[in-house]
């Protein structure tokens, strides 16, 4: 195998960024390079021949370099200026493109989103200017996709949250001297987030209410996901209609015991056939045509998902916990 070439690193192919930092400087090196990038998205993708709205007209267009670095192509014809950076966030800002184009690579590179004091000391700005660049980039660039999610067999991933923290001790002590006790994550009025990730795809995510109405979740899965998908949920009963409906094929993520420590989860429906049975997590036996015992789990319509268990433990089981937060959302 030959030696690396640290002078021209590639990006691994076990590695699962889509576009890593060594390709967007490349790309990107400076503010000249941003500006043509965004003549040819713009308005030429050729790099010389535009529309002109003087001439009205497709015309010739060079760069001339000025003494006031005036960022245009100008036409050959009747010497109009287009400036690439008119009407965008970029227009009559002091920083320059690369300090742009690097907060949007940020941004969506980040998993858990990007903080103004991160980008402030990155840019060596003050957190005004970083969070206004932030502040910009968010909303007017980062706009949902409304197109559905899914299609014929794509498997489609969905859950819903309590967004708002944890429920604070001053506002317990509130609630119990009005008489109202612990109600789970009920207690504290939050709103409620459903999101869809399609596996390896897109996501669609909104906020539903203040309340988890089970039909409320339902009708907003069938507005995100597209009819004849693979749906995963979890195992809440909310979701038990969808197995009966036939509009999707439901498969739910298998809850471990809190005496086995899941570490693969095999995600088909069981097959139940004559022979010896078998012990599910729940306690209920099923057929199994090989005579060997594999703990599953069952949903509400008796199709279960196969549970692989690599060791057993006793007590608290937190992998088992940790492999299976890590296969959600």
């Amino acid at each position: 195998m030959p030696p690396a070439n640290r002078h021209n690193p590639v990006r691994a192919k076990s590695s699962q960024s889509l576009y890593s930092l060594h390709e967007f400087l490349r790309e990107f090196p400076d503010d000249e390079a941003c500006l043509t990038w965004l003549w040819r998205e713009r308005h030429s993708p050729d790099g010389e021949n535009a529309y002109c709205p003087k001439c009205e007209t497709e015309r010739r267009f060079k760069r001339y370099r000025t003494k006031q670095q005036r960022q245009s192509w100008t036409c050959t014809a009747c010497g109009h200026h287009i400036h690439p950076t008119a009407g965008t966030i970029f227009a009559k800002s002091s920083r320059p493109l690369t300090d742009w184009f690097y907060v949007m690579y940020l941004v969506s590179s980040s998993r858990c989103g990007i903080a103004a004091k991160q980008v402030e000391r990155e840019l060596g700005c003050n957190y005004k200017t970083a969070w206004r660049m932030l502040n910009r980039v968010r909303n007017e660039l980062m706009q949902q996709d409304d197109a559905p999610l899914g299609g014929e067999g794509v498997p489609v991933e969905a859950d819903e949250m309590f967004h708002g923290g944890r429920t604070r001790e001053s506002e317990r002590r509130a609630l119990r001297a009005q008489g109202i006790g612990n109600r789970g994550p009920a207690t504290k009025p939050r709103p409620v987030v459903f999101g869809a990730v399609e596996r390896g795809g897109r996501i669609r995510a909104s906020v539903v209410g203040m309340s988890r109405n089970a039909q409320t979740m339902r009708d907003t899965l069938c507005e995100f996901v597209l009819p004849k998908s693979m749906v995963f949920t979890d195992d809440w009963c909310g979701y038990d209609p969808l197995t009966n409906t036939g509009r999707y094929t439901h498969r739910r993520f298998a809850t471990p015991s809190a005496s086995t420590s899941v570490a693969t989860y095999i995600l088909r429906p069981s097959k139940a056939s004559s022979g010896t049975s078998r012990r599910t997590c729940a306690g209920r036996t099923t057929p199994s045509p090989s005579g060997s015992s594999t703990p599953t789990s069952t949903n509400g319509s008796g199709s279960g998902i196969v549970a692989t268990t690599t060791k057993r433990c006793s007590g608290n089981c937190l992998t088992a916990q940790r492999a299976l937060t890590s296969a959600r959302l």
